[in-house]
């Protein structure tokens, strides 16, 4: 089956997905916005096979502001964490989302999402290669 073929059967069914947004305020975190959070990751990845093929935005533009908005609320966490060390922040979200990005073309020098991402996992990792 052609590319074309399969993400568009994807996106056909993908589009009936009601997808947890992440916590605001002082909401807690969720399993349900877990679950969506990486159940749209994982989207991205089949639009690009795992960045072997560049993906296009364009074809799944609510996708990814999703995925552009949980980014954004785990690096509120990564902000609240620096204050109490008990927050959680899921470090392979954020590498998840970093892949996600690049698959569509987008770097470090085109995407300031991208570069925050980064920057935070290259000052996170540890010596041994570990976060």
């Amino acid at each position: 089956m052609r590319r074309r073929t399969v993400t568009a059967l994807l996106l056909q069914h993908a589009t009936a997905l009601i997808l947890t947004p992440p916590p605001r305020g002082d909401e807690p975190f969720t399993d349900g916005f877990h679950h969506s959070f990486y159940l749209a990751t994982h989207i991205v990845y089949v639009q690009s096979a795992y960045n072997a093929i560049k993906a296009d935005q364009r074809e799944i533009p609510w996708l990814y502001r999703y995925v552009r908005q949980s980014f954004r609320y785990w690096m509120r966490q990564v902000k609240e964490q620096k204050k109490d060390p008990d927050v959680y922040v899921d470090i392979d979200g954020i590498g998840e989302i970093c892949d996600c990005l690049r698959g569509c073309g987008m770097t470090e020098g085109n995407d300031p999402m991208l570069c925050e991402g980064t920057l935070y996992m290259l000052n996170t990792q540890r010596k041994n290669g570990f976060w």
